[in-house]
């Protein structure tokens, strides 16, 4: 996952059923930047955050924060970052 703050966007929510379960992500973009993630059981997650920073998350539920950065990104806005079951 590589999300990316917008001015024009300040709440967004992903849902994906797979086979092992629901990958839901939520994020929200106000003076901090913050993601909510579930990852299923069994599974593993990227997140790169709109700091660059890389996080690799296990199953459970998640919170991650980084200061709110509009535009590109540090390392650019390529997809750097996904969910494996």
């Amino acid at each position: 996952m590589a999300p990316t703050p917008s001015p024009e966007i300040s709440h967004a929510v992903f849902r994906l059923r797979t086979p092992h379960g629901l990958i839901d992500v939520e994020r929200r973009n106000t003076s901090v930047f913050t993601l909510h993630a579930h990852v299923p059981p069994g599974s593993t997650a990227a997140v790169t955050m709109p700091d660059g920073t890389l996080h690799r998350l296990g199953s459970g539920h998640h919170t991650l924060q980084a200061p709110a950065v509009e535009g590109p990104r540090p390392h650019g806005d390529l997809y750097t970052g996904g969910v494996t079951t």
